[in-house]
């Protein structure tokens, strides 16, 4: 069953903190690699807009190669090889005397006959190097100039065209006799040997881009952006890497790592040749660590297959299979999550187990303490917790709910890398924020200080290795597992709730559901990398989390449920008692008494948003949207029409496509009844009504929750911040969400479940057809009323058409919905 995926377009959302820590929704990061090239490009250029910066080349070199000071490539060495360069090769009048005459020239010759001119500069640059230094250097790359030639790929996608690159060199080093034109070879050697270099994106070092104008400029920054951003995606050796773009003469230099982009200003090759001459030297000479590979992984082929071996700690493990998920990786300002099906293996790669484990490699932030060390903290914290107020006769300790709750990890380990921390470096102090277009009002290097200092933050590169290999939410194969799951995660959020911490990612990433033959399914919630004390919380904060499921409030960043009371909460939790399949018992929960009467003022009582515990038991529900929109049972057995393919795809599009909040605010109301009418009405879901009501009832119970919650007033912190205290909160909403979610399961033991399972919507014939393409099929029949784009009725009870529906339905662009 192929992996229903959200489509193309979800917007990036801004928070209003200074440090981003997510980026973009998982519908974006799962159909880039397959949309058209412009899209690509542009999606990666909003990727970078705001982490990319420039400085002087000085401060480029010094912080950005390794052992700056190496002979060579030092500044030293780049001005004695410029001294011992001929006048043919170099003079102080023409500068690079080759590549003048071609720009000389009119008409100017073709861009690749321009800069083709570069390869016998290299040349010569590396030949005197040798004289200079003293002894032969064994170069670790080769430079070429490359403009139709495309590197071999491991993953799919649009192949890119660098117009030059630097490869590594491949050992034993074959030596090739390179074909040149009578004019090329009387002016650089027809005889010239050179090493063979790599033909593998993965074993390319360095890309170069080239324009004869630098009205090209923009063009150049994108190919470079993208043409860098397909290299970290291509290979999970990559730390970093470098660039290198030439308009006209004008020239800059580019380092790229998963927080920034860093760039040189610019520099004029033929005015500053030693400039030129030093980046040429490092990328040639430099070791493959200080060219950004890391040497704990290591890219092998086997019977034709490519596998990586990962290096944790003293152990090693091996690839099998294609990775489980690396969305992420495809842009570069990221976690560059890579998840794995791994055995543990020997140096040489032959497997030492028929145990199948998971191996996550990712680049957190530095103030991440890493997943197994935040697992601890929350089992210590529901330690102190049991200890303070035990469990029930019958209840679970909260201590072995989470143990339960979380995957077993077997390491978690910052990567080493030349015997250090392997880390995103700190960026030049004379960084400035770089933007393609000048703003006047934001030149000055202490206009942007602040926030280069909060927004560049240091990443860490992390390997972890869990136990056991689950299976995502987005695998559930079967509608009994899903409600078992979503029971059991809303119990393990209550948890969250008790010792005072909130999770801030629930996605059908990161609940997680383990399956062992025989033995029974056991839901995980995964990737703490954003769970923090409730205490810690405030205002501030920025948003984090998975676009598609996050909470309505948590994306308008505003309290939306004032005045909302619809479901007696009281009351359908004792009409839901008696209900079993539980493994904590329901406890009764005073409800909060009203706030006494304060002297502040009316503006010092008003409540703030801020996210709190509910705010993830919503994400649960939506969750749960997503599944019933994403699958249909397999015992429907009747055809899906066109008709029912275009209500569908309204409903998807308008939930997990563009910005949903306005559509998803509307659930609060009686939407969710609405969206429930609707899935019963296509048939698929026939005799499963107990399943598809729980979208209204969860919704109903989640709106009249919020409002119990901000009806209370908000606690000054210590901080000088407003917020709910812990005190404000309760287990009713959690457990109406258990209750209800089991006794519907009581409906369709698991025992029974391959008589509901289901399949993905996308494997049906034309569901992943363009919406336009669907509507233009159905315009002529009563669908909606009126043809979309028909005037509305002036009078709102004559229009068939409620506001919601016209917000599905508009106008969406074609998205690629192929897996990634």
């Amino acid at each position: 069953m192929s992996k229903p995926q959200p489509l193309m377009n979800s917007p990036p959302h801004q928070a209003t903190s200074e440090t981003p820590r997510k980026t973009g929704g998982a519908s974006e990061r799962i159909n880039a690699p397959n949309s058209d090239l412009k899209k690509q490009r542009d999606l990666r250029m909003d990727n970078v807009k705001d982490h990319t910066i420039s400085c002087p080349p000085v401060d480029w070199f010094t912080t950005f190669l390794r052992d700056s000071s190496n002979d060579k490539w030092s500044a030293e060495t780049a001005s004695q090889v410029l001294n011992q360069l001929d006048e043919s090769t170099f003079n102080g009048e023409r500068g690079w005397v080759a590549l003048s005459d071609q720009l000389a020239q009119s008409p100017q010759p073709n861009e690749d006959d321009v800069y083709a001119t570069l390869n016998g500069i290299y040349n010569s640059i590396i030949n005197q190097t040798n004289g200079v230094y003293g002894e032969r250097l064994e170069p670790t790359t080769m430079f070429r100039t490359t403009a139709n030639k495309a590197g071999k790929r491991d993953v799919a996608g649009r192949k890119t065209r660098p117009d030059g690159q630097s490869g590594l060199v491949v050992l034993p080093a074959t030596k090739i006799v390179l074909r040149r034109s009578p004019r090329l070879a009387a002016k650089y050697g027809a005889k010239e040997k050179l090493p063979e270099t790599s033909q593998q994106a993965s074993g390319c070092a360095g890309i170069y881009e080239f324009k004869k104008d630098k009205a090209d400029r923009h063009q150049n920054d994108k190919q470079m952006i993208h043409g860098a951003s397909e290299l970290f995606y291509n290979d999970p050796r990559r730390r970093f890497t470098f660039g290198l773009t030439i308009e006209k003469t004008a020239t800059r230099l580019w380092y790229f790592n998963h927080s920034y982009i860093c760039i040189t200003e610019e520099f004029d090759c033929n005015k500053d040749p030693e400039a030129l001459i030093r980046f040429f030297l490092y990328i040639t000479f430099a070791s493959e660590e200080q060219l950004g590979f890391d040497t704990t992984v290591e890219r092998r082929a086997e019977a034709g297959e490519v596998y990586f071996l990962y290096k944790v700690e003293e152990k090693h493990y091996r690839t099998v299979g294609n990775p489980l998920a690396e969305d992420s990786a495809w842009l570069m300002n990221s976690r560059a999550v890579r998840v794995w099906t791994v055995r543990l293996a020997d140096k040489k790669g032959k497997f030492l187990s028929e145990t199948e484990n998971v191996l996550k490699d990712a680049w957190l932030y530095d103030d991440n303490g890493g997943e197994l060390a935040k697992q601890t903290e929350l089992i210590n914290a529901a330690k102190a917790v049991d200890l303070k107020t035990p469990p029930s006769p019958g209840e679970d300790k909260r201590e072995d709910i989470l143990l339960n709750l979380f995957v077993h990890i077997d390491h978690d380990w910052i990567v080493q890398v030349e015997d250090k921390d392997d880390k995103t470096l700190v960026h030049p102090q004379a960084a400035k924020l770089h933007t393609a277009v000048p703003n006047p009002a934001r030149t000055a290097a202490a206009t942007h200080r602040s926030k280069l200092e909060l927004k560049y933050h240091v990443r860490v590169h992390r390997r972890t290795v869990f136990r056991e290999k689950c299976i995502p939410f987005y695998a559930i194969d079967n509608i009994p597992l899903a409600l078992q799951c979503i029971s059991t995660y809303a119990q393990g959020l209550d948890v969250f709730r008790e010792i005072g911490y909130i999770h801030r990612d629930i996605s059908y990433g990161n609940c997680l559901v383990f399956i062992s033959e025989g033995e029974e399914p056991i839901p995980k919630i995964s990737d703490l990398e954003y769970c923090k004390a409730y205490k810690d919380i405030s205002m501030h904060d920025p948003i984090t989390g998975t676009l598609e499921f996050m909470a309505t409030e948590v994306r308008t960043r505003r309290l939306l449920f004032r005045d909302r009371v619809k479901t007696d909460l009281d009351k359908a939790l004792a009409e839901a008692e008696g209900v079993g399949n539980r493994r904590r018992r329901v406890k009764r929960v005073p409800k909060p008494q009203p706030p006494p009467a304060t002297s502040d003022s009316e503006d010092e009582q008003k409540s703030l948003f801020h996210f709190h515990y509910y705010h993830d038991l919503e994400g649960l529900i939506w969750l749960f949207v997503w599944f019933i929109l994403s699958y249909i049972p397999e015992r429907f057995k009747g055809n899906v029409t066109t008709a029912q393919l275009y209500k569908w795809r309204v409903q998807f599009d308008s939930l997990f496509k563009d910005d949903p909040t306005a559509l998803q605010d509307l659930f609060f109301d009686d939407y969710a009844k609405k969206l429930k009418a609707k899935i019963q009405s296509w048939g698929w879901y026939k005799g499963m009504e107990p399943v598809i009501g729980l979208l209204q009832t969860s919704f109903e119970g989640m709106g009249t929750t919020y409002a119990a919650l901000q009806a209370t007033a908000q606690d000054k912190t210590k901080e000088g911040f407003r917020r709910w205290s812990d005190d404000k909160f309760n287990a009713k909403m959690y457990d109406f969400i258990v209750l209800k979610f089991d006794k519907v399961l009581e409906a369709y033991p698991l025992e029974e479940q391959q008589d509901w399972k289901v399949k993905s919507m996308w494997d049906l014939p034309g569901a992943r057809r363009s919406l336009s393409d669907l509507e233009n099929e159905v315009m002529g029949s009563d669908l909606f009323g009126p043809a979309l784009g028909a005037k509305r009725s002036a009078n709102r009870d004559e229009d068939d058409n409620s506001e919601e529906e016209g917000m599905e339905r508009r106008a969406t662009k074609r998205a690629n919905t192929r897996e990634g």
